[in-house]
């Protein structure tokens, strides 16, 4: 996974969209989980470079998963 600092304008606003729906009413936070364990199902093994470079679901599948990172450290900071 690529740093978010090296995140694209397009990349960086999905994340802040997606982080502020965390806070909300939603099921954010469930979906990023399930995107997650629908990968490891799929392919135990998987790595974002399988999807090549320049690829369209790689760059949304990165910021999924900062905001899935996100999610679970702030879980943790505030023990849930």
């Amino acid at each position: 996974m690529i740093e978010v600092y090296a995140f694209t304008d397009d990349q960086k606003k999905f994340l802040a969209r997606i982080v502020d729906d965390l806070g909300g009413p939603t099921s954010t936070g469930n979906l990023l989980h399930v995107i997650e364990n629908l990968l490891y199902a799929l392919k135990p093994d998987w790595q974002l470079a399988t999807f090549g470079e320049d690829t369209d679901v790689r760059a949304d599948l990165e910021v999924c998963m900062a905001a899935l990172g996100y999610l679970k450290v702030q879980n943790v900071a505030t023990a849930k």
